[in-house]
């Protein structure tokens, strides 16, 4: 009688332990290992490389015209579904370039030496539309506090405003193009409830180059770096 209330014993307080450890996961706040739909808003800043004109339209004693991109701004929303450690979502950005200044390099050959003059086109900007879906990583720094690691594919629509550099070989009215593009992410989420993140990440995106409406040049590749924040809801 007394060995059963031994093993009656132990097998309550493992019981007990198994309870008590349960209640634990699930009062933590990670999302890993869960399956749940989610939707996140972020916003976003950064810079955008500068483009250069090239092509038949741009005079021989010129080296380049380069648009100058200082800034870019937006933001962007995501809806998905995750699983253990990953996540796939359908990704929705939208990233504006507000300068309008221009940077024309002459050759020492039409100067006595290289020239560099800036031009401003006032009703010149650049918008990119950007649709992709994107697939992540999520590893687990702490109770807490997750790393992740993205990639997208899709497509971009590019909005140019109209360029006047007439004295330069290139006068155009806006246009807009859709292009293949990619992109990266890299973040740090920390799980402020169940169901609310609070996100932060690096994001870099590729378009390729593409000619100018009616004009016999063509930008080259835009490189998009940005830094988001914003939240991450679980439903």
């Amino acid at each position: 009688m007394k060995n059963l209330l031994k093993y009656l014993s132990a097998i309550l307080a493992l019981t007990a332990l198994t309870t008590a450890s349960a209640k634990k996961d699930d009062d933590s706040s990670s999302h890993l290992g869960r399956e749940s739909f989610y939707f996140e808003a972020l916003a976003d800043v950064g810079l955008h490389s500068r483009n250069t004109i090239t092509g038949t339209a741009v005079p021989a004693t010129e080296t380049e015209i380069e648009a100058k991109h200082k800034a870019l701004f937006g933001g962007q929303a995501e809806i998905g579904m995750t699983q253990d450690s990953f996540r796939v979502g359908l990704n929705f950005s939208y990233n504006r370039a507000n300068s309008n200044d221009f940077q024309v390099t002459t050759l020492a050959a039409a100067a006595a030496d290289n020239t560099v003059a800036d031009v401003k086109s006032p009703d010149y900007r650049r918008e990119y539309f950007s649709y992709m879906i994107k697939g992540y990583y999520d590893m687990a720094l702490s109770e807490d506090l997750d790393a992740f690691f993205g990639l997208g594919l899709g497509a971009a629509s590019v909005r140019v405003g109209a360029i006047a550099l007439a004295d330069h070989g290139v006068n155009a009215d806006k246009f807009s193009k859709t292009l293949f593009t990619w992109g990266l992410d890299l973040g740090l989420a920390w799980h402020a409830t169940e169901q609310v993140d609070l996100v932060a990440k690096y994001g870099f995106q590729y378009i390729p180059g593409f000619d100018i409406k009616g004009v016999e040049a063509g930008f080259n590749r835009s490189l998009l770096h940005s830094i988001c924040v914003g939240v991450r809801f679980h439903m």
